[in-house]
């Protein structure tokens, strides 16, 4: 039976190659866009404090990664920044600005590489649906089992396959250096998170110390302690374990 033939419509064919690529189309598709103001603006969303955020372009770096693709990934993930910052604040100046970094960002890189990063930026970009709906359970009062927290923690890397295939077209590719990405980056959200405990307090963020037990810091250092331990049976470069150790350490100082 042809499509003709159920009864169902067809839809138009379309050309993506000729569309252009919108961060702010991708976010605003599901119907994440804020439809009203949020009850709290964090006071800390600055140029300065959005680029102390971009950490994986040295990692990029010390994984003798060249200038074309450590650039890349700084751009990359200063828009991944900026949609971030346009999620909390609903501002719509960080969402056109991450438009215009990424374009530039990925503009030197081959097509068929800049390509893939599209298509990975469109599933990474599935985890605002996530934290929207972390962030509802924590205004209903809800409890999260540790198994929950570290699902979210994780969940807050989606960006890392998107480095992890722009390393690729340099020939660096090890079979745990997404899962890598993923585990250093989690031990500095939770980091991030201990700093930013009282402030997510006011906002009802999706602050993983929110989502255990309100608070209590020995479950998430376990956690952290898991994430870690995990992370050395990782078939990764030296520098990557070495970088994800340092994060570990500055994550415990922080959760003290």
């Amino acid at each position: 039976m042809g499509l003709h033939e159920t009864g169902f419509p067809i839809p138009e064919i379309r050309n993506d190659r000729f569309q252009p690529f919108s961060l702010r189309r991708i976010y605003d598709a599901p119907g994440l866009i804020r439809q009203d103001a949020p009850n709290y603006l964090p006071p800390d969303i600055s140029v300065d404090l959005i680029m102390e955020k971009v950490t994986n372009p040295k990692i990029a770096l010390d994984l003798g990664a060249t200038p074309v693709t450590v650039a890349a990934i700084k751009g990359i993930e200063i828009a991944a920044n900026l949609v971030d910052s346009w999620s909390e604040t609903g501002v719509v100046g960080y969402i056109d600005q991450a438009d215009v970094v990424f374009a530039q960002a990925i503009l030197s890189l081959p097509e068929d590489v800049a390509e893939t990063v599209r298509r990975c930026t469109k599933a990474a970009m599935t985890y605002f649906y996530y934290e929207a709906y972390v962030s509802q359970r924590i205004k209903r009062g809800e409890q999260f089992t540790l198994y929950e927290a570290a699902h979210y923690l994780l969940s807050r890397g989606a960006d890392s396959i998107i480095y992890r295939e722009v390393l690729r077209a340099d020939g660096i590719d090890y079979p745990g250096l997404t899962a890598a990405f993923r585990t250093r980056q989690a031990l500095w959200d939770l980091e991030d998170d201990a700093k930013d405990l009282d402030q997510d307090h006011m906002s009802t963020g999706a602050n993983v110390l929110l989502m255990s037990t309100r608070g209590k810091r020995r479950n998430v250092q376990q956690l952290a302690r898991a994430l870690w331990t995990q992370s050395r049976d990782l078939v990764v470069p030296t520098t990557m374990k070495r970088a994800i150790n340092e994060q570990y350490q500055s994550t415990l100082s922080a959760l003290g």
